[in-house]
């Protein structure tokens, strides 16, 4: 049992591997990115980014008022004890 469970995880990981270096081999192919790609990818990272600036003062506001609620809790807790 042990052998086969063995050989599973071998050819799992062996499949794993392969793939992962099948898809990176393209990666570093040498040559020059086309130019349209080069700009979507930019403007992919402005828009991600421009997102990220405005749902960030929100995200912070929900955390910590949870934060808040929890350690308030907790000290009440300890205070009526």
């Amino acid at each position: 049992m042990l052998k086969s469970k063995l050989q599973k995880m071998v050819i799992v990981t062996g499949g794993t591997l392969a793939g992962v270096a099948g898809a990176a081999l393209p990666a570093f192919a040498a040559g020059t990115a086309d130019t349209a790609v080069i700009t979507a990818i930019g403007d992919i990272a402005d828009t991600s980014i421009a997102t990220l600036s405005g749902i960030a003062p929100v995200a912070i506001t929900i955390f910590g008022a949870i934060f808040v609620w929890k350690i308030g809790k907790k000290v009440f807790g300890i205070i009526t004890n």
